[in-house]
């Protein structure tokens, strides 16, 4: 996960980095906010709407071994700045 808090809008990239013997076979499907987003073992997304986000991986091996992998990702307000005024 590239960044778990951040500014709008924030590009987050992701990836599940599994051992040879458990990706050969392995299925993989990421949900942002319980959403399917993705199948690839990476991806990225951008997320735009203030506040919490979860971004979560279910990985099912070959064998039928489930794997689950989350993170929350805050997402913050861009900060306006005014010009000062000259007198």
């Amino acid at each position: 996960l590239s960044a778990a808090v951040g500014v709008t809008p924030l590009w987050v990239s992701f990836s599940a980095e599994l051992a040879d013997e458990l990706r050969k076979g392995a299925s993989i499907l990421w949900m942002q906010n319980g959403r399917p987003i993705s199948t690839a073992m990476s991806g990225s997304c951008v997320l735009r709407d203030i506040g919490e986000h979860r971004l979560e991986a279910l990985i099912i091996t070959a064998d039928d071994r489930e794997i689950r992998l989350g993170e929350t990702i805050t997402v913050l307000p861009k900060l306006t700045t005014r010009a000062a005024s000259v007198p």
